[in-house]
């Protein structure tokens, strides 16, 4: 028998109360049982730039690696070691929080596990590891420019056997300043670990200009040799001595060496999140398709908790074969199925056609022995049962990969969810809402009655629903009553608002009836009755400090004077028979009229109370069929039932976006905006939201309110910073929120 024996490197020039430890070697310390269960964990750590908290750091990772590994609930040291990098790179993004991101961009280090005779290890940045057996000594981490992700620092493995003639040797990249591979192949084959090591030590120790270095030798021993140091026996250091050991030990057929197997790795780069090994679950899935009791239950219930995300891991070759035979035993399913009907039909016809051959059978059945009848039902049992067989393991196998599927959808769900988080950690909440919007919409495409982990899941919703609210700006705000048009009598059907002084004229758009609330008491009166008029309005806005102007359907327009509670016409330019006013705006002494059907925005001159020819202001082609409201503040912009806020300056489009964020501004009806540095406005009832948007675009903050149901319209005094909304028949007042500098 053999077993690995560890022996430590570290040569630390920056251990003083000037500067914090740069380089760190750990190895654990487990019981017997932890050791035999899952082995020894080992852990190497370079930082190229110091920082005050390095070794608070260091000890954090530790704790980390040790405590999730000897902890784990697999008996499968490859399964354990990738569930325990979870947890470590839940550490490290915990660290990211505390300390900042940039340390991650300047540590070197291996993290790794020896399990009978079997290393699994992962590293990042520039670290070294080698293979010794013998005369050859090969390198086992390629070094390739590789992007570092902080949520998922470790994030490749490299597994193999280790052969027992052989040893690894892990160190920091700057050893190999001091000492060539051949030195390290001789030093560590021909001698014990701690014999290495102090070798190693001595040659370092001489050099002047010596830098901090770290190094771990993990070298397979026999039985014999262990003996003699257990009992401080002299153990020889001769190469040959030692080779005859060795050969006795492991080789007592006289099998040649150099026929032994080299360590062959596989680094599996799992970009985005780690994924359990394949193997431990595909053999229980075969025990439990063959209907054994694996002899280790420990290992069977915990197989099957990890065994979530196999199908996706895959080799496409494989996935193949297995397709292959399904298709095989799909068809020798229908095979049988049209068997047990022909033979149905026939019992079938007999019964009906032939019953006095069938008569003749009967007896031929009752002078059966019973031996021969025991037999016949046997073998239409065993037929039964296997195609029932069949058919349960079909659909088995189309519930397992759906599963599986699901599965990894979740994966791809917290992944997103993950860069959400550690985008937001660094102030980018544009590219953490792009995150966040994936992962919702993967989400979202998860059945509610799929097979699947729903605690996960549940998990997963909770932080995206708190993430969706920080990202997204979503800001909850108090609204007061202030009154109840339902309550004025003819007031009619109230669907449009404006403001004029202390009053809130609320608009019967279909009859032109307008009553009003007083903001400041709640008084409320009727102002006009409904009319008979068959003009509706269309759009209006306030045309004074105490006048508002309407655009009514028949292409004309008119004014709402408020002191002598009259509609009055407006003279203005005719416009085109064909016209539907979607919306206007004033800017000065200029009304601007929205076409959507002329693809077109009007502008009239005012001339004492008359507004004068229109002019075609918009020089670009444009397609404004979906285009639902119009704001001016020197630039005119128009928003489209998608959302889109479209700008264009002197009658040209120029580019405009604006941030990407949830849910949108989709189903937004109003749009305000009247000063050229001063915030958008949007109300959209589809969504139950007021969106605030900067002067370029950029989310402000998103305010919602139990009230805000059945939207209608608003009016937006920003000079009182006040916004006034109508949901149903009830006006509600709440406050612009001010939003803190960043």
């Amino acid at each position: 028998m053999a077993k690995p024996v560890f022996s430590e490197l570290f040569i630390d020039h920056n251990n003083n109360e000037a500067e914090p430890h740069v380089i760190h070697v750990y190895t654990s310390e487990p019981t017997p049982l932890e050791e035999k269960n899952l082995g020894k964990i080992f852990a190497i750590f370079d930082f190229d730039k110091p920082e005050r908290f390095t070794t608070e750091l260091v000890d954090i990772l530790d704790n980390a690696f040790t405590k999730a590994y000897y902890h784990s609930a697999d008996f499968d040291s490859e399964v354990a070691f990738e569930r325990t990098l979870q947890r470590v790179n839940k550490a490290v993004q915990d660290a990211i929080t505390s300390y900042g991101e940039d340390w991650v961009y300047h540590v070197n280090a291996v993290l790794g596990v020896m399990h009978n005779n079997v290393v699994h290890f992962t590293y990042v940045g520039t670290m070294e590891a080698f293979l010794i057996v013998a005369n050859n000594i090969t390198p086992i981490i390629q070094h390739t420019q590789e992007e570092i992700k902080p949520l998922k620092l470790f994030n490749n493995i490299l597994s193999g056997q280790n052969p027992e003639t052989g040893a690894l040797f892990f160190c920091t990249t700057n050893l190999l300043d001091y000492l060539s591979q051949e030195k390290i192949r001789r030093t560590v084959s021909e001698q014990l670990p701690a014999e290495a090591i102090q070798n190693f030590e001595n040659i370092l120790t001489e050099q002047t200009t010596l830098s901090s270095i770290a190094g771990l030798i993990i070298k397979i021993l026999p039985d014999s040799i262990l003996a003699s140091q257990r009992l401080n026996q002299p153990a020889t250091t001769n190469v040959n001595a030692l080779d005859e050991a060795l050969d006795h030990e492991l080789f007592p057929d006289d099998t040649p060496r150099d026929s032994m197997s080299k360590l062959v790795h596989r680094e599996r780069t799992t970009n985005d999140l780690l994924t359990p090994a394949i193997w431990p679950t595909i053999k229980q899935r075969l025990l439990k398709s063959l209907s054994l009791t694996p002899t280790n239950t420990t290992e069977s219930s915990t197989h099957t908790v990890t065994g979530n995300n196999y199908w996706a891991s895959l080799k496409p070759w494989l996935k193949k074969s297995l397709q292959i035979a399904l298709t095989i035993l799909n068809s020798i399913k229908k095979l049988l199925i049209n068997i047990v009907l022909i033979i149905y039909d026939g019992i079938a016809r007999l019964f009906k056609k032939q019953s006095p051959t069938l008569m003749r059978s009967s007896g031929r059945w009752q002078r059966l022995s019973p031996a021969r009848r025991i037999l016949a039902v046997v073998f239409v049992g065993v037929v039964l049962i296997f195609v029932v067989s069949l058919v349960w393991k079909n659909n088995s196998v189309q519930q397992q990969t759906q599963t599986d599927t699901y599965e990894k959808t979740l994966n791809e769900v917290e992944n997103e969810v993950g860069q959400a988080e550690s985008k937001h950690i660094i102030a980018d909440d544009t590219a953490a809402r792009d995150a966040l919007t994936k992962a919702i919409t993967a989400i979202n495409n998860i059945p509610a009655d799929a097979t699947i982990n729903n605690e996960r899941k549940q998990n997963l919703q909770t932080r995206i629903n708190a993430l969706n609210n920080t990202l997204n700006k979503v800001n909850p705000v108090t609204v007061s009553l202030v009154g109840d048009f339902a309550q004025i009598n003819n007031a009619g059907q109230i669907t449009a608002l404006t403001k004029i002084g202390e009053f809130i004229y609320g608009f019967d758009t279909s009859k032109q009836a307008v009553a009003r609330i007083n903001s400041a008491d709640g008084t409320s009166s009727i102002v006009i009755n409904p009319s008979t008029d068959s003009n509706t309005i269309n759009a209006l806005i306030n045309d004074s400090a105490a006048t508002t102007i309407l655009a009514l359907s028949n292409k004309k327009f008119a004014q709402f004077n408020p002191v002598v509670e009259k509609i009055t016409s407006v003279t203005t330019g005719k416009l085109p028979d064909n016209t539907n006013v979607a919306d206007i705006a004033l800017f000065g002494t200029r009304l601007y009229v929205l076409d959507t059907v002329n693809n077109q925005i009007y502008r009239l001159q005012k001339t004492g109370d008359a507004y004068g020819d229109k002019t075609d202001w918009l020089k670009d082609p444009a397609d404004f069929s979906q285009v639902q409201a119009l704001a001016i503040d020197a630039s005119i912009y128009v928003l489209t039932k998608s959302g889109e806020i479209k700008k264009y300056n002197e009658g040209k489009a120029v580019e405009f976006k604006t941030d990407n964020f949830t849910p949108g501004l989709a189903g937004a009806t109003k749009l305000v905006k009247t000063n050229p540095a001063g915030n958008f406005y949007l109300l959209n009832p589809s969504t139950k939201l007021i969106t605030i948007l900067d002067n370029n675009g950029k989310l402000v903050q998103q305010l919602t309110a139990p009230e805000f149901e059945q939207l209608t319209d608003w009016f937006v005094d920003e000079a009182q910073q006040q916004i006034y909304v109508l949901a149903g028949t009830k006006l509600y007042k709440l406050a612009i929120p001010e939003v803190p500098s960043a």
